[in-house]
């Protein structure tokens, strides 16, 4: 998983920088945390990525108050390795469609 994880981070820093925000990523564990840079509807955005079959989950959803950041949790497990780029490069461009 490791190597996914990196390809992952590698594929955010490169093609959605100015969309997506990773935290300092953990060394173990199959999900990622990637926050919004814009002003953009997180779940309408993993409506539209599930349709470009990108599989991603709404931020927002997570939290039980008022405060919410957007963004999304970006699992890696179960991807090939030769599907992540283009996954990340699909979604940025979901959410610069979207903001």
């Amino acid at each position: 998983h490791g190597q996914r994880r990196n390809l992952l981070v590698e594929a955010v820093e490169r093609h959605a920088g100015d969309v997506l925000r990773i935290g300092t990523a953990p060394e173990a564990g199959i999900r990622l945390l990637a926050r919004l840079t814009v002003p953009a509807d997180d779940h309408a955005i993993a409506r539209r990525a599930v349709e470009a079959r990108v599989h991603v989950h709404p931020l927002t959803q997570c939290y039980a108050g008022n405060e919410r950041e957007g963004g999304f949790i970006l699992g890696f497990a179960s991807t090939a390795e030769s599907e992540i780029e283009p996954a990340v490069i699909r979604l940025a461009e979901l959410i610069r469609e979207a903001a």
